[in-house]
C-alpha cells in the first residue's frame, strides 16, 4: 500500500513509495489508474510495459464486500484463434421426441434389404447423425466472459440494482443515496450465498445421475494445481524441467520392464477352425445395453454420442 505515491507525476512523499516508483520506472512499466480506489488514495494499479495496452479502464463501485474500488479495463494483446474440434452441441434444447418420429417413420426393413453389414451400419450411422443435425442445437461461440452456474436471473436483477445505486450515490452524494447503495449491497450479497448454496445443494444430490457437473465444479473451485515433479533421477540428479522430468520417467519405466529372449517359436501345424454358421441378437439385450449407457460420455472414433443413442 503506497497512498502517498502521486501516480500523475510518479512522485512520493515516502521513501518505500519513492523506492517502488524507481521500480516501476526502471522496469519501464506504466501505471494506468489515474483514479482512487479506496478513499482519496489510489491503491489499485493497473501496469503495464507497452504504450496503449490497456484500454477504456474505469474505477467502478465497490468489489463484494472490499472497501476497495473494482478496476475495469480492456487489455489489447494478440491471440491464436482457437478452432474447437467437432460441434458442441446444446443437449437440453434437443427435441428428441422430433428425433424418435424422424427415426420411426424410416422403413428400416425395406432400407436394409440386400445389404451387407457394413453397409447396414453405414446406413444406420448416417440416419442417426442426421436427425442429430437437424434437431439438436448447436451451441454458439460467443465473446462474453462465462457466468458462473448459480447466477441467476435474481442474482442479476440485484446487480443491477446495486449498480444504479451506486451510480446515483456517486453523483448525489447525499446520506439517502448512501444508504440505498448500502441495502442493495446487502441484499445482493445475500442473494449470491443463497443462489451458491442452493446450486452446491443441487449438485450433491444429483451425483449419482451427473458426477462430471460435480467434479467439474470442485475443479474450478481449487486454487491450485496438482502438477508432477520435481524428482530424481536414476543418478540423484534433481529434475525439475518437464523435459528431463519426462527423460527420468522413461528411464525408470525402460529399467523394469522384462526382456523377452528371442526364442524361435514353433510352428503349429496342426490348425482347427470352426465355422460361425449364424449370431442371434435379442432384442431385450440390445435394449438393456442402451439402458445402461452413460450419457455424459463422449463420442467415439464413430462421431455417435452416447445421449443420441
Amino acid at each position: 500500500n503506497f497512498p502517498n505515491i502521486d501516480w500523475k507525476y510518479y512522485s512520493s512523499s515516502t521513501i518505500d513509495g519513492s523506492v517502488f516508483v524507481q521500480c516501476v520506472q526502471e522496469g519501464f512499466l506504466t501505471q494506468y489508474v489515474d483514479r482512487p480506489t479506496r478513499g482519496e488514495a489510489t491503491l489499485d494499479l493497473v501496469l503495464g510495459n507497452e504504450p496503449g495496452q490497456v484500454l477504456d479502464l474505469d474505477v467502478d463501485e465497490h468489489f463484494g464486500d472490499s472497501d476497495h474500488n473494482s478496476v475495469m479495463f480492456t487489455l489489447a494483446m494478440g491471440r491464436d484463434r482457437y478452432i474447437p474440434q467437432g460441434k458442441n452441441y446444446s443437449w437440453g434444447k434437443g427435441n428428441y421426441d422430433a428425433i424418435r418420429q424422424d427415426l420411426g417413420c424410416i422403413g428400416w426393413g425395406r432400407k436394409l434389404q440386400g445389404m451387407g453389414t457394413i453397409e447396414m451400419w453405414s446406413f444406420f450411422k448416417e440416419q442417426l447423425l442426421r436427425v442429430l443435425d437437424k434437431y439438436v442445437p448447436v451451441r454458439q461461440g460467443g465473446s462474453c466472459r462465462a457466468r458462473e452456474p448459480w447466477f441467476t436471473k435474481e442474482v442479476e436483477a440485484l446487480v443491477k440494482r446495486k449498480k444504479k445505486a451506486y451510480v446515483r450515490m456517486r453523483h448525489e452524494g447525499s446520506v439517502r443515496a448512501l444508504e440505498s447503495y448500502k441495502l442493495a449491497r446487502k441484499d445482493l450479497k445475500g442473494e449470491l450465498r443463497r443462489a451458491r448454496r442452493g446450486h452446491e445443494k443441487s449438485l450433491a444430490d444429483r451425483i449419482k445421475e451427473n458426477p462430471k457437473a460435480f467434479y467439474r465444479y470442485i475443479r474450478n473451485k481449487r486454487m491450485t494445481r496438482v502438477r508432477l515433479g520435481p524428482i530424481k533421477d536414476s543418478s540423484g540428479k534433481l529434475c525439475v524441467e518437464s523435459e528431463e522430468i519426462g527423460e527420468a520417467l522413461n528411464g525408470y519405466f525402460s529399467s523394469v520392464f522384462t526382456l523377452e529372449k528371442d526364442n524361435v517359436v514353433e510352428e503349429n501345424t496342426q490348425v482347427q477352425s470352426t465355422r460361425l454358421d449364424g449370431i442371434e441378437v435379442q432384442k431385450e439385450e440390445v435394449l438393456a445395453i442402451l439402458e445402461n449407457v452413460k450419457i455424459d460420455k463422449s463420442p467415439g472414433p464413430d462421431g455417435i454420442y452416447p445421449r443420441i443413442l
